[in-house]
């Protein structure tokens, strides 16, 4: 990981070096410039965080309600929560009535924010069969932020169900005859206009629509 994130504990993992409590190992990125992180944050302190997150950072975004601006919220906590939570995390889905009402930047700028990269940016693979090697592959470079974007007609991907729900995924590596298992941690989004989810998808998904009430947004 290249920024600050929760141990199952509840306690800051912000100390660069392998972290044996996570397995993780913390590299900060050289233009990362992290102040001390309280361990006791004040009602100021949390004032400030709630105010950068909730106003500087999401504030220009036209969510369609109140429930769409938590599911943003929580798209930009899932990544540094993420090490923190044994078990499995839904698929943040972030559609709109119009292309150019801000579906992919919202994502991307969650994925900049919490990893200091962009998201590892793809378009719905069109068989299943594509989806098992997209994921898998994926995984074995290392991504944490999956951002499937501009989803277009109704997605319906097996793979990408067990995909949600699976701790560890297994699989040949593409041109090779070997197999391996990655540890399945990311953080999953997908975009597109009027999405939707069919098979065992939509019990697994949290919604944010954002709605700019006109013409070109």
């Amino acid at each position: 990981v290249e920024a600050p994130c929760l141990r199952p504990d509840g306690s800051v993992l912000d100390t660069a070096g392998y972290d044996a409590a996570t397995t993780l190992y913390y590299s900060p990125a050289t233009e990362l410039h992290m102040p001390p992180v309280p361990t006791e944050p004040t009602q100021q302190d949390i004032a400030d965080a709630r105010h950068l997150l909730v106003d500087d950072l999401l504030g220009d975004f036209p969510f369609a309600d109140d429930a769409s601006r938590a599911g943003a919220i929580a798209l930009m906590l899932t990544p540094l929560l993420r090490p923190a939570v044994r078990g499995h995390v839904p698929i943040c889905v972030v559609d709109a009535p119009q292309a150019g009402t801000g579906k992919t930047l919202l994502a991307s700028i969650a994925a900049l924010v919490a990893t200091g990269r962009p998201a590892a940016l793809f378009s719905a693979p069109r068989s299943d069969e594509e989806w098992d090697k997209k994921i898998l592959a994926q995984l074995l470079a290392g991504s944490t932020f999956m951002l499937v974007d501009n989803c277009s007609g109704p997605l319906d991907a097996p793979s990408l169900a067990r995909a949600i729900t699976a701790e560890i995924i297994a699989g040949r590596v593409l041109g090779e005859t070997r197999n391996v298992e990655v540890a399945q941690r990311a953080t999953w989004a997908v975009t597109g206009n009027n999405v939707q989810m069919r098979g065992d998808l939509p019990r697994r998904c949290y919604w944010c629509r954002l709605d700019a009430r006109c013409e070109r947004p």
